[in-house]
C-alpha cells in the first residue's frame, strides 16, 4: 500500500514541476531549450492551461484541507500549481490585452466557446496548374452564389518550411473569411526536399494560381482588383516576395494572363529574411531551420549570398509594396522576431502602410489552435486591415 501512495505522490510531483517548468519557460523564454519549446506548448491553449491548472491547485487546496497530518508534501505541491498559475494568467492577460489595444475583439475567456459560424460555407477543388511533380490544386471557399455582386479574394498561402504544409492548413481561417464576404483560395504548391530545389519554381506556381483566379474570376463571383494575400511562417515569406514583386512588377503575367495588383498583406510568423532564418542562432530549434533553407535553395546565405538575396524580401520593397499587416510572436525561437521588426521598419521608412503587431510571449505557430485567443484575433485584426484597405469600399 505505501508503495502506490508514493507513487501516486512521485506522479503528482513531477507532473507539477513539468507545469512549472514550462510556465518559467513561457515567461522566461530567454532560458536555453527550456524557453524554446515552452511557448509551443502552452500558448496556443494558454485559457485551457490557466483553467486546468486552477482545477488542479483547486485538488491539491482541497486535499490539503483534508489532511490532518503530514501536511509538507502538500503544501509544497499547492504553492508550485499557485505560481503556475499565477505565472500563465499573466502572460496570458498580458498577450490578450495588447491584442485588444491593437483592435482585437476578445478577451481572456474566447476560446470556451463555440467557433464562429460557417455554415453555408463550400469548398470545390480545382487543378490550377501541373507543377514539377504533377498537377497542383487549390481550393476555393464560397458563401452564397457566383452570380451575385463580385467579392474580394482572401488568397492564403501555407507555411510549412517550404517542404511541408498544405492547403489544408488554417481552412477556419478560409472559411471565416468566405462567410464574411470574400471569396477565399487556399494554394498548394510543390514542396522542396533535400534533392528538389524549387527556390525558382515556387514564386512562379503562386502567380499562375492568382492568374487561374483571373481567369476564372467570373465564374467564382471574384472582384481581381481586390485580392487580398495572407500566409503563415514560410508562407508569410512567400506572401511578402509576391505583394512587392508583383506591385512592383517584376511579375507581370502568368502563363499569358495579366497578374492582378494585390491590395494589402496580413502575414504571420513570416520568414522575413531566409537568411536570418538560416543563421538562428536558438541552441535547440537552429539546426532544424538551417535544412528548411537548404532544401529550398539548394544551398546557404554563407556560401551563395548572391542567390539567397534574390529571394530576400528586404531587397524588393518599394512604393508600390502594399500595405502590409505583420502578425508575430515575441518570444518566436523558429523564426527570430529581430528581422521582421527590421523588415517592419523599412516598409515604415519607404512610406509603405504597415502594422506590426507584437505578441507578447508568443512562439512560432501561436495560433494553430482554432478558435484561440490568437486565431480569433489573427481574424479580427486582419479583417479589419482588409476592410480598410478597399476589401469593401
Amino acid at each position: 500500500m505505501k508503495f502506490f501512495k508514493y507513487l501516486f505522490r512521485t506522479i503528482i510531483f513531477l507532473a507539477d514541476l513539468v507545469f512549472l517548468a514550462f510556465a518559467v519557460g513561457t515567461v522566461w523564454y530567454g532560458i536555453p531549450y527550456l524557453g524554446s519549446i515552452a511557448g509551443y506548448m502552452t500558448v496556443p491553449v494558454w485559457n485551457y492551461c490557466v483553467a486546468v491548472l486552477l482545477a488542479v491547485a483547486v485538488f491539491h487546496f482541497i486535499v490539503l484541507c483534508a489532511k490532518r497530518r503530514k501536511k509538507g508534501f502538500w503544501r509544497l505541491t499547492l504553492l508550485m500549481c499557485a505560481v503556475t498559475v499565477c505565472l500563465h494568467a499573466y502572460a496570458y492577460n498580458t498577450a490578450v490585452t495588447e491584442l485588444r489595444s491593437q483592435g482585437a475583439d476578445i478577451s481572456v475567456f474566447t476560446g470556451f466557446g463555440a467557433d464562429r459560424d460557417v455554415s453555408g460555407v463550400k469548398v470545390d477543388e480545382y487543378v490550377y496548374t501541373k507543377g514539377e511533380k504533377g498537377e497542383l490544386s487549390l481550393d476555393v471557399y464560397s458563401a452564397g452564389d457566383a452570380g451575385e455582386e463580385k467579392k474580394p479574394v482572401f488568397v492564403y498561402i501555407h507555411g510549412g518550411g517550404w517542404a511541408a504544409g498544405s492547403r489544408k492548413g488554417h481552412s477556419y481561417y478560409s472559411s471565416v473569411f468566405a462567410k464574411n464576404g470574400f471569396v477565399a483560395v487556399n494554394i498548394d504548391y510543390d514542396l522542396s526536399n533535400a534533392e528538389e530545389h524549387y527556390w525558382d519554381k515556387t514564386e512562379d506556381e503562386l502567380c499562375r494560381a492568382l492568374a487561374w483566379i483571373s481567369e476564372n474570376a467570373e465564374k467564382l463571383g471574384a472582384d481581381t482588383d481586390r485580392i487580398f494575400l495572407t500566409g503563415d511562417s514560410a508562407g508569410g515569406h512567400l506572401a511578402l516576395e509576391l505583394g512587392s514583386k508583383i506591385n512592383g512588377g517584376v511579375y507581370t503575367e502568368a502563363e499569358g494572363t495579366e497578374l492582378p495588383k494585390i491590395r494589402a498583406l496580413s502575414v504571420s510568423y513570416p520568414v522575413s529574411s531566409p537568411a536570418d532564418f538560416y543563421l538562428n542562432a536558438d541552441e535547440l530549434l537552429g539546426r532544424y531551420t538551417r535544412p528548411m533553407v537548404e532544401y529550398y535553395t539548394g544551398t546557404d546565405p554563407v556560401s551563395s549570398p548572391e542567390l539567397i538575396n534574390l529571394i530576400e524580401p528586404i531587397n524588393y520593397i518599394g512604393k508600390e509594396t502594399p500595405p502590409t499587416l505583420i502578425y508575430v510572436g515575441e518570444a518566436d525561437s523558429t523564426v527570430p522576431p529581430a528581422f521582421t521588426y527590421r523588415y517592419a521598419g523599412e516598409l515604415e521608412k519607404e512610406g509603405v502602410d504597415v502594422s506590426l503587431v507584437r505578441v507578447p510571449f508568443a512562439n512560432h505557430a501561436f495560433d494553430n489552435n482554432d478558435g484561440s485567443f490568437a486565431s480569433e484575433a489573427y481574424i479580427d485584426l486582419t479583417m479589419k486591415w482588409f476592410k480598410d484597405h478597399g476589401a469593401f469600399a
